[in-house]
């Protein structure tokens, strides 16, 4: 029973590096584009946020989140951030259902 339980999270941490690996390839090979360039250039001020906000977009968390990483880190470390957080949510969709069904994830 043990040794099973080894194995089942040994396959779990195993399929995490695979998709991490997946999705940051994907934004190592992806440049930049037009939007990336003008978040990466904004303020982050409070006015700017609640003028992009009123102005352009309607969404707070995401493009506050998306201009400081862009401005503040370099695009590896924003691509890695980004894979770790899309692998954090693919991971929670499959034990997510595994608590409320009480089985394994594997």
């Amino acid at each position: 029973m043990r040794r099973k339980m080894v194995n089942n999270r040994l396959k779990m941490v195993i399929a995490i590096l695979i998709v991490f690996s997946l999705v940051y390839s994907i934004g190592f090979i992806t440049p930049m584009n037009s939007d990336d360039y003008t978040y990466a250039l904004r303020e982050l001020s409070l006015s700017s946020v609640k003028m992009h906000y009123l102005g352009w977009s309607g969404r707070v968390v995401s493009d506050t989140i998306s201009t400081s990483l862009l401005k503040f880190f370099s695009p590896h470390i924003y691509n890695a951030i980004n894979s770790a957080a899309l692998t954090l949510m693919v991971l929670c969709w499959t034990m997510i259902p595994a608590t409320l069904t009480k089985s394994s994830p594997s």
